[in-house]
């Protein structure tokens, strides 16, 4: 993978893979409510990661985002992650309320 260009953060930044020891840090964004937390990231970042079809209709998308729910799907993609020599921090949002998430289109 080479060259690939992913929305993360809210600005374009571009990340490569040259097989070589780089390591590449990405900030994400989590969100939750009183019963379930999911994993914000982009679906081209899924797709690069190869994971797609290993999402499960737990997770959600709207728009170019998937939202991981933090059961398996989170799990997924951060052993996917660290398999390509990548790594995220994760800024956590809570609501006290049942999450928008919820109504959005499965992601299966």
């Amino acid at each position: 993978m080479r060259g690939v260009l992913l929305w993360l953060s809210g600005s374009m930044r571009s990340w490569w893979s040259s097989g070589e020891s780089e390591s590449y840090h990405m900030k994400l964004l989590a969100k939750t409510d009183p019963g379930h937390g999911w994993l914000q990231v982009p679906i081209n970042l899924l797709e690069k990661l190869n994971v797609t079809d290993k999402i499960s209709g737990y997770s959600y998308k709207r728009g170019s985002y998937a939202y991981l729910e933090e059961d398996c799907d989170w799990t997924i993609f951060s052993r996917a992650m660290e398999a390509n020599g990548l790594t995220y921090s994760v800024e956590c949002e809570h609501s006290d309320q049942d999450s928008s998430i919820r109504q959005y289109q499965p992601f299966k």
